[in-house]
């Protein structure tokens, strides 16, 4: 697979591919931005269909992860980890200390925390082999099925807003905490021809990520619990200039979150391209 050539691929800094025979670890961490600070992101442990269903992942999420961070105004970027296993069968200490071995060699650029098939157990004992770790709560599963409710939450994997499932939506509201909630960008228009409201899945469940970011930075709890309060009139904003622009929801949040870690001049070619 040519990563620099994956529709996932978004410019990342760096993509770390980790390997320890004696533990048994195989892993992938993906950097995607440390402009705005160092990169923070869970790591999931799923038994991946393929190496590049992994890297994908690895891609997306990390991605996703720094315009949670920008689109909060938080002083971090976005990264992520990804381990090929079975979390239930294949996990063990050696693995998860080789694990925290390979985060502590990038030198304070990378913070992990928990995710799928990674609980606050397993953070501990990554802990034992890196200081760079926060107490990210993990995501709940839940059923892609949509029955005839007024909003759809999906809260468990990504991509569960495709061709197929956005035909069968009844809701008119889309609000979840799953990440990377669209199969594509070209979904977000799709939700919004179909008259569907969809809240950006990395603006409204940007809290477990002002969480750690606060844990991080010693924030106090009132600091923290005003940063999650915020979401809400940052989903205004994205909800008002969508509305006036005519334009889907997921594209404003893009720009808005873009405003805070990219170049001026990288930000007017995708604004000019884009039509804002």
């Amino acid at each position: 697979m040519q990563i620099f050539e994956s529709l996932s691929f978004d410019s990342h800094e760096q993509v770390v591919f980790v390997s320890d025979p004696r533990s048994r670890l195989h892993a992938i961490i993906a950097i995607h931005s440390t402009s705005c600070g160092p990169s923070v992101g869970g790591c999931r442990m799923l038994p991946y269909r393929s190496e590049r269903d992994a890297i994908d992942d690895a891609l997306r999420l990390s991605r996703g992860m720094t315009y949670k961070a920008a689109i909060s105004g938080l002083p971090v970027g976005g990264g992520k980890a990804v381990v090929f296993g079975d979390a239930r069968t294949q996990k063990t200490p050696a693995l998860l200390a080789s694990l925290g071995r390979a985060i502590e060699n990038l030198g304070g650029k990378y913070f992990t925390a928990e995710d799928v098939g990674m609980g606050p157990a397993d953070m501990a004992e990554i802990h034992r082999t890196t200081s760079h770790v926060l107490g990210l709560p993990a995501e709940m599963g839940g059923s892609g099925d949509d029955a005839d409710v007024d909003v759809f939450a999906p809260s468990a994997l990504g991509a569960v807003l495709d061709d197929h499932t956005i035909g069968r939506l009844k809701a008119r509201i889309v609000a979840g905490g799953a990440n990377n909630q669209l199969a594509t960008t070209r979904h977000g228009e799709a939700l919004r021809a179909a008259g569907v409201l969809y809240a950006p899945d990395y603006a409204i469940n940007a809290g477990g990520m002002i969480r750690v970011t606060g844990e991080m930075l010693g924030w106090t709890s009132d600091e923290v619990e005003k940063r999650v309060t915020g979401i809400e009139s940052t989903l205004h904003r994205i909800f008002g200039e969508a509305r006036n622009l005519g334009v889907p929801t997921n594209e404003v949040a893009d720009r808005i979150a873009r405003e805070r870690f990219e170049p001026p001049e990288l930000r007017h070619d995708q604004a000019k391209a884009q039509g804002f």
